[in-house]
């Protein structure tokens, strides 16, 4: 090994790319580790290092997954089979998932980018699990893979009568409904659930909140729409899957299904196989195309 930290060492067998901030700054944006050098690490380290499960090293709950499956009405069908023959690949995979949150980008050559909403049966879901997840320990996770699809579930919760605390890659942000004062969310006022019986959802992106926070106070996280890398659903599920987690309680990973394409995109994550993959035939069946 040379390096004499982790993020030199990731920085050499990661690709990188640039992303753009809220402010309109750019920084180093992870894409994605080189697996052919990935691949190496096992036989490089076999001697040097003792590989154990986080399973069999703490004491943890086990996960527990439910798929919440939504009906999807002949109209969304019609506009996506619609959109399955105007584009394909990574754009079409990514225009049906908008689609199933209930929102498009809109965007012409040169001109700024718009959100067209809709409707989504995901929205309602949301409310309920709202309601239901509104008692002890008063916390929840929510993760939503665009920015439309959090601003969306923003106001939901707000609506709803719960605090929010906001973090995707415009950086952290807390809300608050009328009436309450609003004060800024952290990490350590999430965790006193105990001390504080006001209801906060935590409403995240997994490529951007999905690592190092502890989320545990929380018995439950929704999907409302997955990222393409199943290491940032991995790393996401483990927000409340750490030490302090109750094992009496349990947790839940609680998927929401709305279009036929979204289990196959969950299908490919939990495989660890790239959703490029995904092909256009697959697809047109899926659709009943």
């Amino acid at each position: 090994l040379r390096e004499a930290s982790f993020n030199k060492f990731k920085y050499r067998l990661a690709s990188w790319g640039t992303g753009e901030r809220f402010d309109g700054g750019m920084y180093p944006k992870f894409l994605g580790w080189k697996s052919r050098e990935v691949d190496l690490l096992p036989r490089r380290l076999e001697g040097l290092v003792l590989v154990t499960w986080k399973k069999d090293c703490l004491d943890l709950p086990e996960k527990v997954y439910e798929e919440r499956v939504l009906d999807c009405d002949q109209s969304t069908l019609r506009v996506a089979k619609s959109l399955s023959r105007l584009y394909s690949g990574i754009e079409l995979q990514s225009k049906l998932r908008q689609l199933s949150d209930g929102f498009q980008y809109q965007q012409e050559e040169g001109e700024a980018r718009e959100t067209q909403y809709g409707e989504s049966p995901k929205d309602k879901e949301i409310e309920d699990l709202l309601e239901e997840y509104n008692q002890p320990p008063y916390r929840l996770v929510i993760y939503a893979a665009f920015v439309a699809s959090i601003d969306k579930l923003v106001k939901i919760a707000i609506n709803n009568n719960w605090r929010v605390w906001r973090y995707d890659g415009r950086g952290q942000s807390s809300f608050a409904p009328p009436g309450q004062t609003q004060t800024d969310i952290t990490e350590a006022s999430f965790q006193e659930s105990t001390k504080d019986n006001k209801p906060i959802v935590f409403i995240g992106n997994p490529e951007a909140a999905g690592q190092s926070l502890t989320l545990t106070p929380s018995p439950a996280i929704v999907y409302y729409s997955n990222s393409f890398k199943s290491q940032f659903r991995v790393q996401s599920e483990d927000r409340i899957n750490r030490f302090g987690a109750s094992k009496e309680r349990g947790i839940k990973i609680i998927d929401l299904i709305h279009l036929p394409t979204d289990r196959l995109v969950l299908q490919k994550i939990k495989e660890k196989r790239a959703v490029e993959e995904i092909t256009l035939n697959q697809i047109h069946e899926l659709l009943g195309e």
